[in-house]
């Protein structure tokens, strides 16, 4: 694949990477800087949300799929 493509790919793989890790901690410095105690109503803030899992797991799959069809691919010596 081409250079940029990678360039691309990495840098929206490490933004989405520090997305999810600044929704997760976030809400844990509020409740350490206010002195809130996390309670049991205080745990679906720290969950992921629902859209991005769905995202992740589709492309988790796609990343499979291609690894299986490049693997055929090179089995069949359609690729060097």
């Amino acid at each position: 694949m081409r250079l940029d493509f990678w360039k691309f790919w990495t840098g929206e793989t490490i933004s989405a990477f520090g997305t999810s890790v600044t929704q997760f901690a976030m809400p844990l410095i509020v409740f350490k800087l206010t002195g809130w105690h996390v309670s049991g109503l205080a745990w679906p803030l720290l969950l992921p949300d629902p859209a991005a899992l769905i995202v992740a797991g589709s492309v988790l799959a796609a990343c499979l799929v291609a690894l299986g069809f490049l693997d055929n691919a090179k089995k069949k010596g359609h690729v060097v």
